[in-house]
């Protein structure tokens, strides 16, 4: 954004960051939070940051807006891949996994500095420009929120349609450490770039060292220097993921590969979620969820930290569930996914998932609305219960207490929705 770019480099922006808490430093190293939490307090644009693993903390901090693109304190990256990709290559973060997800109240800083004060004065700042106005009312127009759509379903919409030569760009990226069976595999005789070190001692030589210890600080080389070579490499790898033999676990494997390339958007609709928890979600809404959208492909597997911040969740339409949600008889029967449900209204993307062999909807859990826990009921195997715990209908078959619920909310919505 042209015109943000001007007022953060403007010398009443820098009085503002030189009088917080942290003097002396820039809108990318040091003021990077206090940028992001100015750009959230005056347009409500959702916070985010590149989080490294391994030291429990952020490296540094952005801003979503509502067409998924992300803002710092230098430009508009077009989603969180590309501003990911270029802090990696121009920023020199510390080492350890690196992954976008979104702020959240009480998550641990790792040494960056908010300044609530210096961010409100900075908002202000910006709130009087009117260059700046315009180009947010802009961005709003240009995305379906008006029609019940967010960033975050925009931007997984954007992730699943990719085309091949996409998927491919950033796959070296992701899997460097492949680099060597990729060479031996294909018989390309690669020597790798030097550099040479200086001897200490008059009398010995000068020693020729490989430039690079890292695998993806060559991959960062090769895709600047041996474009041909890179992109043999991404071919590769992209090969190897749809082929499904690629050697890594399967919940690491992109999850583009899972689903099919012609997601669909699902615009308010009633869906329903399996689970054991009906009437916590009713209660607390979705607390939980993976917001990596590269790791939706087989969520089951993953740990506790992909999910502990929220994120996206699966349901079905209403229309799906009777035919994809129930399992084998022979296996026992039932429902695949829990014991209980919750019909609400949300968002999202439906699509194909392969491995599952059903269509599902994906959804950002916090959208979630008219959150309905239907679960065991005194004399049938399903209920709708009211707030005080009166049964309103139950049938043992869920259909039916699905379309009950549907056909009669509106009636009787005060005495169902918590919140």
């Amino acid at each position: 954004m042209k015109g943000l770019k001007k007022i953060i480099q403007s010398d009443a922006a820098y009085e503002i960051l030189d009088s917080s808490n942290c003097p002396g430093t820039t809108w990318m190293e040091g003021g990077c939070a206090i940028l992001a939490r100015a750009l959230n307090m005056y347009a409500g644009y959702p916070m985010y940051v590149i989080f490294n693993k391994e030291y429990n903390g952020p490296e540094h901090f952005g801003v979503k807006t509502p067409k998924g693109s992300i803002i710092d304190g230098l430009k508009e990256y077009k989603d969180e891949f590309a501003w990911l990709q270029d802090f990696r290559e121009n920023e020199f973060p510390r080492p350890g996994e690196l992954v976008v997800i979104p702020y959240v109240d009480g998550m641990g800083l790792g040494g960056v500095e908010f300044d609530e004060e210096a961010s409100a004065k900075l908002a202000n700042l910006i709130k009087n420009y009117s260059s700046i106005r315009k180009e947010v009312r802009s961005v709003l127009r240009e995305t379906m929120i008006q029609e019940f759509l967010t960033q975050d379903e925009v931007a997984l919409k954007q992730y699943l349609s990719m085309s091949d030569e996409q998927k491919k760009s950033y796959l070296p990226h992701e899997f460097s450490y492949f680099f060597n069976d990729f060479l031996e595999e294909e018989g390309i005789d690669f020597v790798p770039p030097k550099h040479t070190v200086p001897s200490n001692y008059a009398d010995e030589p000068d020693v020729e060292e490989d430039m690079f210890e890292a695998d993806y600080e060559l991959i960062d080389w090769l895709e600047k220097n041996n474009k041909e070579l890179y992109d043999a490499f991404a071919e590769y790898l992209f090969k190897k993921i749809s082929n499904n033999t690629l050697p890594i676990p399967e919940q690491e494997y992109p999850a583009w590969s899972y689903f099919d390339d012609s997601p669909q958007l699902i615009k308010n609709q009633w869906l329903i979620h399996f689970t054991n928890n009906a009437d916590d979600i009713a209660r607390e809404g979705f607390k939980y969820g993976v917001d990596d959208m590269t790791k939706l492909g087989l969520t089951t597997s993953l740990g506790e930290f992909d999910k502990k911040y929220g994120g996206y969740n699966f349901a079905y339409l209403l229309s799906d569930f009777p035919k994809y949600s129930t399992r084998d008889y022979t296996r026992g029967g039932g429902y695949k996914y829990g014991k209980e449900a919750v019909v609400f209204n949300a968002s999202g993307i439906k699509l194909w998932h392969h491995g599952d062999q059903e269509p599902q909807v994906i959804f950002y859990g916090k959208t979630a609305t008219n959150i309905i826990p239907i679960t065991s009921g005194e004399n049938a195997d399903w209920a709708i219960h009211d707030k005080n715990g009166r049964i309103l209908f139950e049938n043992d078959e869920l259909k039916r207490v699905v379309s009950w619920l549907v056909n009669n909310f509106a009636q009787y919505r005060k005495s169902l929705v918590n919140y």
